[in-house]
């Protein structure tokens, strides 16, 4: 995935970046799962309801070539 960056806001300013630039949904997804989950999954949900009530969801597909793909209210962008 070209698409997606992972970083972490350290207290003390800095920043932390894990994941930039490219990365495979699939070896991501082995980071939080390992490689051993049968069946395998088809992809990674993270979904936030916002304070005005809309729902986004990025979803991390499961292999090696796709985009990460983001929906506002089931309405992808």
């Amino acid at each position: 995935m070209k698409n997606l960056e992972i970083s972490l806001p350290l207290v003390n300013g800095k920043l932390l970046d894990t994941h930039y630039g490219e990365i495979s949904g699939k070896n991501l997804i082995h980071e939080f799962i390992g490689d051993g989950t049968s069946p395998p999954p088809k992809r990674m949900r993270l979904q936030v309801t916002t304070e005005s009530g809309k729902v986004v969801v990025i979803n991390i597909p499961y292999d090696d070539n796709s985009d990460a793909s983001i929906y506002i209210d089931d309405v992808e962008l």
